[in-house]
């Protein structure tokens, strides 16, 4: 009778201590920071860079970047008209809240190690057409 306890209590501790290491893996695995991708490395510089100017219609959606090797973005609405950026192709005509505003007149930075470098939209949520010039720096040394 003591022998058939004794291995089941053994039997018992193995799956608990089996569940406490995986339980311990996952939450160190979760502490571990995130890291944006397609950003560069940590002090680097960009080599080259390419400007446009954009016009984008009244409540269009633009694609205005698609590469993934940046080392930062920048923004700079021209008008009186405010833009709003999408830093995901997850939706075409965001509602107030999503992505990040671009207020008229403004210059804005968009490093790659915290926003990413993927693809990018524009959403002119004004009732006039939007025009603002973007700046993209690359290839990084």
């Amino acid at each position: 009778m003591t022998l058939k306890l004794d291995k089941a209590f053994m039997i018992g501790a193995m799956v608990g201590l089996l569940a406490t290491v995986t339980f311990l893996a996952i939450w160190v695995y979760q502490l571990k920071p995130q890291t944006v991708k397609g950003s560069a490395p940590t002090g680097y510089q960009a080599v080259t860079g390419s400007s446009s100017q954009i016009t984008l219609a009244s409540f269009e959606t633009l694609q205005i970047f698609a590469s993934s090797t940046c080392v930062s973005r920048i923004i700079s609405p021209n008008g009186t008209n405010t833009t709003r950026i999408l830093f995901a192709d997850s939706v075409d005509r965001p509602s107030a809240g999503v992505g990040h505003l671009l207020v008229a007149s403004s210059t804005n930075m968009f490093d790659s190690g915290l926003y990413g470098c993927g693809l990018w939209r524009a959403f002119n949520q004004s009732g006039s057409s939007s025009i603002f010039t973007i700046t993209e720096f690359s290839n990084f040394k």
